[in-house]
């Protein structure tokens, strides 16, 4: 079941194993450059969706390709969004069904001839809004607290470090 406390998380990458039946092929193609670089650049925008299992793993339900990425990246940690679901429910998320504003995307896209498995996969594995809980800071309110050049992911990483050395030492 899915509760309305859901949030981003970040998990070590190797409690996450992949879904068996997923429906993607993983593949060390162009497209999964595009996506390295991608997320070189930006971090993983859209968390994945895992399930936890019994065995103290998490079970990949939507981002396999994202996780392959960031393993090539040697990421330690991704954000996922921890969601309780049977098998059935599992192998219908993979499935990922568009709701109305993803299609009409996807759609255009495809008008457009703009169209591939990353960038559809990208709209339907999207977190909605209201499915999630932020902690936003305008950039001016770091930039007093970190160099001006920094980007919001070096903010952002620097940051979560600083709370992990900050819980550590409780």
């Amino acid at each position: 079941m899915r509760g309305n406390d859901e949030k981003v998380v970040e998990i070590e990458i190797e409690r996450l194993h992949d879904f068996k039946n997923h429906p993607f092929k993983v593949q060390a193609d162009s497209q999964m450059k595009e996506l390295q670089d991608s997320i070189s650049k930006y971090g993983i925008l859209n968390p994945l969706i895992v399930r936890p299992r019994p065995e103290g793993f998490y079970e990949v339900i939507s981002g396999h390709r994202r996780k392959y990425a960031a393993m090539e990246l040697k990421y330690t940690k991704v954000p996922v969004i921890i969601r309780y679901m049977l098998d059935e429910e599992a192998m219908e998320n993979t499935l990922a069904t568009p709701n109305l504003s993803q299609a009409i995307r996807i759609k255009k896209m495809q008008e457009e001839e703009n169209i591939s498995v990353d960038s559809v996969e990208a709209i339907i594995t999207e977190v909605k809004q209201k499915e999630i809980t932020r902690v936003v800071f305008k950039n001016e309110q770091l930039y007093r607290y970190f160099p001006s050049y920094y980007t919001a992911e070096q903010m952002r990483r620097e940051i979560l470090t600083l709370l992990k050395i900050n819980m550590e030492s409780y």
